[in-house]
């Protein structure tokens, strides 16, 4: 399959793809290393890492293992969805109630810590238009978010959280990149681009 697929992307004069779902050390990763091998290096794999569990005791060694699996298998960086931000529970903080991961949250620090450490670019997908964080009524975007409820980040989530802002989102994300000067980011997607 992999080798077909590279013919189809040379033949439409692709030099090369990046597979976003290469999967982790241990668990898909193996099988996008098998893909760039079958298409002569043209799909090639970035590498994901499982967010659950940061306020876990082993996150850090859990981190470094992972990072060094990617590294080992020659990612050609950490791919970040943006689940982080707008779908993965935060762990719960005294005093606090439920809320939603945020891409700034310090509990992340080590993970864009050890990927910069690594020379593995961090690819962040982000948000979306405003129009996705906007009520429907009047939506210029409505018949695509109608089909695609689950990229409509506004109102009440069917937990019972409320989405983020547009705004909170993209100051969550400048905070981030703030916090790791020395770490080469690549926002894909939507991104705000016309914002």
């Amino acid at each position: 399959q992999a080798a077909a697929l590279a013919d189809r992307l040379a033949a439409a004069g692709v030099n090369a793809a990046l597979n976003a779902t290469g999967g982790a050390a241990g668990s898909g990763l193996g099988l996008s290393e098998q893909a760039r091998d079958a298409s002569n290096g043209l799909l090639q794999p970035l590498c994901n890492v499982a967010i659950a569990g940061v306020d876990r005791e082993d996150w850090p060694a859990r981190v470094e293992e992972a990072l060094d699996g990617c590294a080992e298998a020659e990612a050609r960086g950490l791919f970040l969805p943006r689940t982080l931000g707008l779908g993965i529970s935060a762990p719960p903080t005294p005093g606090a109630g439920p809320s939603l991961l945020g891409l700034d949250d310090p509990r992340l620090d080590r993970l864009f810590e050890a990927a910069t450490r690594r020379d593995l670019p961090i690819v962040l997908e982000v948000g979306g238009p405003r129009s996705w964080f906007a009520p429907l009524e009047g939506n210029p975007d409505r018949p695509f978010l109608e089909a695609h409820p689950e990229l409509h980040f506004h109102g009440e989530r069917v937990d019972g959280l409320r989405w983020p802002s547009w705004e909170a989102v993209f100051a969550a994300f400048e905070a981030r990149v703030r916090r790791h000067p020395e770490a080469t980011f690549v926002v894909v997607g939507w991104a705000g681009a016309q914002e």
